[in-house]
């Protein structure tokens, strides 16, 4: 998940539509994927009001892995998604249901505990593979037009398109983040 910012606007309805308290400021969230080929896929932008673990769960990303899955069976075995997560996500019942998926994320402690050596080791693999995405994100960003986020007078609709069609044409443009 990442943000796109969009001005205030005098609509109230608007105004609580779009801000993030995470964020600090109105934007539009949208979900970014990272398939293990390097290959990125970007998903609609939603407003900033809605968390990313409402997204995830609401969107049909997980549903969309689950239909890929059962259509790209190995010896007949379908082979469910691994889907890696940072800390405060909450998706991993939703994510079993949609085909036994599979979530992992850092490992959690209280502030004065420290990690043993599986949660460490099991940190660290999620961290490695983490990095990618923020790559991913950085990719994604690039462009001056989707950087910039919503501007007065443009359509949302517009930004979405853009936000789409950029997070296809990113995987041409450059090396993979694998």
């Amino acid at each position: 998940m990442t943000n796109l910012s969009c001005p205030k606007t005098n609509n109230q309805q608007t105004q609580r539509l779009t801000y993030s308290q995470y964020y600090s400021e109105n934007c539009f969230k949208g979900g970014i994927g990272l398939q293990t080929c390097g290959w990125i896929i970007t998903h609609d932008l939603w407003t900033g009001c809605v968390s990313d673990t409402c997204y995830q769960g609401k969107s049909g990303i997980f549903q969309k892995q689950k239909e890929y899955a059962e259509l790209d069976m190995i010896n007949g075995e379908i082979v469910p998604f691994t889907n890696i997560f940072d800390k405060g996500y909450r998706n991993r019942l939703i994510a079993w249901q949609h085909g036994k998926q599979i979530t992992l994320q850092p490992s959690f402690a209280s502030s004065d505990k420290k990690f043993g050596r599986h949660q460490t080791l099991s940190s660290a693999v999620v961290a490695a593979d983490r990095s990618g995405n923020e790559r991913a994100v950085r990719l994604t960003k690039m462009s001056n037009y989707i950087s910039s986020g919503l501007h007065k007078g443009q359509s949302m609709q517009r930004l979405n398109n853009a936000w789409l069609t950029w997070g296809f044409q990113v995987n041409f443009m450059f090396n993979t983040v694998i």
